[in-house]
């Protein structure tokens, strides 16, 4: 992966930084995170959008990729549907689908990165585009730790922790009770 920093973004929580000068086409890394069903990715989705935080990635007609736990620091690349400068390739690497994300445009050291995350209204009433005001009511990564029980972490390396039923059931036990 290119040399980058995570730091809190004007755009949304935080955000994904170039630490080195991109140029358009240049390979930025790959988003990695936990493959799941779709029906899980579904369940668990609804929780993100209660929470106002979404890390899933459509990986292929059956899966997706959830980094929220389980990811790196490429789940920190902020959407914007107007001015992206990256850009996601699904791609087959030795029979396995990975997702690459790619500058699409020249980046200096220092630039935020942006994909078009693609999603429904719905969704995207909760973000902003760079230069807009915030939305009320939009989720800081902050609340996220609160109901998943993590401790505000900065280390967003790479993580191989497997998730179980039970733990996704604490997880919506958790939300349940922030709610309340």
């Amino acid at each position: 992966m290119m040399l980058s920093s995570t730091e809190s973004s004007e755009v949304q929580g935080f955000g994904l930084y170039a630490g080195e000068k991109l140029s358009a086409g240049d390979f930025v890394g790959e988003y990695k995170g936990e493959v799941v069903t779709k029906e899980e990715g579904s369940r668990r989705g609804a929780v993100y959008q209660h929470l106002k935080t979404n890390y899933l990635f459509d990986l292929n007609r059956a899966q997706e990729v959830d980094s929220t736990r389980a990811g790196n620091k490429l789940r920190f690349i902020n959407n914007s549907a107007k001015a992206p400068n990256c850009e996601p390739r699904v791609m087959l690497c030795n029979t396995v689908v990975r997702i690459g994300l790619f500058a699409n445009k020249d980046l200096e050291p220092g630039d935020e990165m942006f994909f078009n995350y693609n999603y429904p209204e719905e969704v995207t009433k909760h973000f902003w585009e760079k230069g807009q005001a915030k939305p009320s009511g939009s989720a800081t990564w902050q609340d996220l730790n609160d109901v998943l029980g993590e401790e505000d972490d900065e280390s967003f390396g790479d993580s191989e922790q497997d998730f179980d039923s039970e733990e996704n059931g604490r997880a919506r036990k958790r939300a349940r009770k922030a709610r309340e």
